[in-house]
């Protein structure tokens, strides 16, 4: 590449996905690098690793132990100097995905280590290191709860009519609370703080007062809207079907158990 292109030109995402796809091919092994998903079987089915995932600008080195995580980082920094791209060493962390965790793992980039840290987010998810989702759940009721705060005028408006409230609901504070939800691992216990917070909120669209004990199931029919729990196996199930209908080479299918 000889020429530079200005920010904001369309070819700009274009240019950059050629030279980081180059940079990765050449700086992991297929062979040596990653976690395996699938065990050589025989010479037509070789194992499969799995040694980074990718969206855009964000880059994810997956390894088991520290020695390799060390070798790709220092393998993606060398081949990135020579197209001009760097590693920002105070945006890049490390996290280690266990249970229990005896050591820090030190990585160096550009000689300086790089943060250890248990939870970070990643594209609107919170990546915890045990794998549960308290801190994801803790802060997408969080924001769900600040997004139906500031709507609180105009679900008390009395002269906007109920569908336009729910669907009002449904588009900002729904979607805020259940993004990234069809991919969740949740415990029975996890999954009981959702629709909590669901019926509160339509409780408080329609001026019912917990006080006055009305069941949720009167208050789903009044306001036309389902269970939360139903809501959420929905968006299981057809994220599931897109899956299934993927091609058995693309990630998501591979990962399906």
């Amino acid at each position: 590449m000889l020429r530079e292109v200005r920010q904001g030109c369309v070819w700009s995402p274009l240019l950059f996905g050629i030279v980081i796809d180059w940079v990765l091919k050449n700086s992991l092994e297929k062979n040596d690098l990653g976690i395996v998903l699938e065990k050589r079987r025989s010479s037509r089915y070789q194992k499969q690793p799995l040694s980074d995932l990718d969206f855009p600008d964000e880059k994810a080195l997956i390894h088991e132990t520290e020695q390799r995580l060390q070798h790709a980082t220092s393998k993606v920094e060398e081949k990135g100097r020579k197209v001009g791209l760097t590693i920002n060493s105070k945006k890049t962390k490390v996290i280690d995905v266990a249970e229990e965790r005896n050591d820090i793992a030190t990585i160096l980039s550009n000689l300086n280590s790089l943060e250890n840290v248990d939870k970070f987010v990643c594209l609107g998810s919170t990546i915890s290191h045990n794998g549960n989702l308290t801190s994801e759940l803790d802060i997408h009721i969080g924001k769900a709860a600040n997004a139906f705060n500031r709507l609180l005028p105009v679900m008390r408006h009395k002269s906007i009519k109920m569908p336009t409230k729910t669907a009002i609901y449904q588009a900002v504070v729904l979607s805020t609370l259940l993004h990234g939800s069809e991919s969740w691992n949740t415990t029975v216990q996890e999954e009981k703080r959702l629709p909590a917070f669901h019926t509160r909120c339509l409780r408080r669209i329609l001026g019912v007062p917990w006080q006055e004990h009305v069941p949720n199931e009167v208050i789903f029919e009044r306001i036309s809207q389902a269970p939360l729990i139903n809501i959420l196996r929905y968006k299981r199930l057809t994220w599931l079907g897109h899956v299934t209908r993927m091609h058995q080479a693309r990630l998501p299918s591979r990962l399906l158990p």
